[in-house]
């Protein structure tokens, strides 16, 4: 249950730009040659008794939120 939880709000974090450049920081709508990476491309989500990493905010505003424009772009 845990699991299905988050990858369901990992995915919906992704929705509206689900391509990045290899980085995970920069994101956009439509695939391209210079963002060719699907978000859930070598992505594995686990839950874990323990955090593994328990400094990790990947989910958190500052970090999950894409940078840049509308189009995900740095402006």
């Amino acid at each position: 249950m845990e699991l299905a939880a988050a990858d369901r709000r990992y995915r919906a974090l992704h929705e509206a730009l689900p391509y990045h450049d290899g980085t995970f920081t920069d994101w956009v709508k439509e695939v391209s040659q210079s963002h060719p990476y699907h978000f859930m491309a070598r992505v594995r989500l686990y839950v874990a008794e323990t955090a593994v990493n328990p400094d990790d905010d990947f989910l958190s505003p500052q970090r999950a939120e894409p940078k840049g424009g509308d189009d995900g772009h740095e402006a």
